[in-house]
C-alpha cells in the first residue's frame, strides 16, 4: 500500500505531511480517468460536438450504470459519468466515438501528456483503468508522488473539480451519484447504493472543505482514492492519496484515518 498527504500553499510550495512507499509503482484503476478527462479538455476543440453511444460503449465491463445505446449527448456530458461514477462506457465513448478519434490515438495522447507533465513513473495502456484481459499487457500504473504532481496540474481545470465535487447530477436522464462517499453527510441509505456516506470524525468543517476526489478499484489495483481538501485558515490545499488499499471499503477507512490524523498531528 502507498499513502501520501501533501500541503500545497498559496505560493505553490509543498510540504509532505505524511508518506509511505510514495515512490512505489502501483496500478491505479479508475484514477486513470483523471488523465482521460485531462486529455479531453486539452485536445478536444469542441465539447459541444455530439457523441452517439455505441453498442460497445453501452456494454463496457464493470459499470455501475450502463450507458444507453443509441442515445446522443454532447462530448462534455460524458465527463460527468466518467468522473462521478467511474463509467467505463463514458471513457470508451470519449476515446473511440468523438469525431476522428480512436482509442489507440487517445492512449498516445495520454502518454504524451504524461511525458509533458513530467510523470516519470506513470504509464497508461487504456483510458478506463480496467485490468488488462491479457496477462502480457502492462496495466496502468503510477506512484503517489506522480499523482500529487498530476493533481496540481488538474487543479488548473475548474470543470474537472466542479464535477468531482458534485454528490449528484441529473441534467440528462437518470441521476448520477458520486462514488466518493465523503461528499455525503447523511447516514448509509438505500439512496446511496454504492457510495455509503462517511463523515470525517468531529470535523464537519473539514468535510465542507472537500474540493473533490476520485475513487478507483480493480482486483489487481485494490482500492484507490484521491481526496483534495482546502487546508484550514486558507493555508492552501491538501492532496491525499491512497493506493493499493485492501478492498473498496478499506480505501475510505484508510483515508479517514489519514485525514483524522492530520487534524491532530499538525497545528492548523
Amino acid at each position: 500500500k502507498s499513502t501520501i498527504s501533501v500541503l500545497v500553499d498559496g505560493k505553490d510550495k509543498e510540504k509532505v505531511l505524511f508518506e509511505k512507499e510514495s515512490n512505489q509503482k502501483l496500478p491505479i484503476a479508475s484514477l486513470t480517468k483523471l488523465m482521460t478527462a485531462w486529455v479531453v479538455l486539452e485536445h478536444y476543440y469542441d465539447l459541444s460536438k455530439e457523441i452517439t453511444i455505441s453498442k460497445l460503449a453501452a456494454n463496457q465491463y464493470g459499470d455501475i450504470r450502463k450507458l444507453e445505446e443509441g442515445k446522443t449527448f454532447p462530448a462534455e456530458y460524458f465527463l460527468y459519468p466518467l468522473l462521478m461514477e467511474s463509467s467505463n462506457g463514458a471513457a470508451f465513448a470519449l476515446a473511440n466515438d468523438y469525431e476522428g478519434m480512436t482509442e489507440r490515438d487517445f492512449v498516445q495522447l495520454m502518454s504524451r501528456e504524461t511525458e509533458k507533465i513530467g510523470l516519470n513513473d506513470t504509464f497508461f495502456d487504456n483510458p478506463t483503468g480496467l485490468d488488462p484481459q491479457e496477462s502480457k499487457t502492462e496495466m496502468n500504473y503510477s506512484t503517489a508522488n506522480d499523482l500529487v504532481k498530476f493533481t496540481k496540474k488538474l487543479l488548473e481545470k475548474p470543470l474537472i473539480w466542479e464535477i468531482l465535487s458534485l454528490p449528484r447530477y441529473s441534467l440528462y436522464g437518470p441521476e448520477l451519484i458520486n462514488t466518493n462517499g465523503f461528499l455525503f453527510k447523511e447516514d448509509k441509505s438505500s439512496s446511496l447504493p454504492f457510495a455509503a456516506a462517511r463523515v470525517l470524525d468531529g470535523s464537519a468543517d473539514w468535510q465542507d472543505r472537500i474540493i473533490g476526489g476520485k475513487t478507483g478499484y480493480t482486483g489487481e489495483a485494490g482500492g484507490c482514492l484521491l481526496l483534495v481538501i482546502k487546508a484550514p485558515k486558507a493555508q492552501g490545499f491538501l492532496i491525499n492519496i491512497i493506493l493499493g488499499a485492501n478492498g473498496k471499503e478499506n480505501r475510505f477507512e484508510e483515508m479517514k484515518k489519514l485525514v483524522d490524523w492530520l487534524k491532530v498531528a499538525y497545528k492548523w
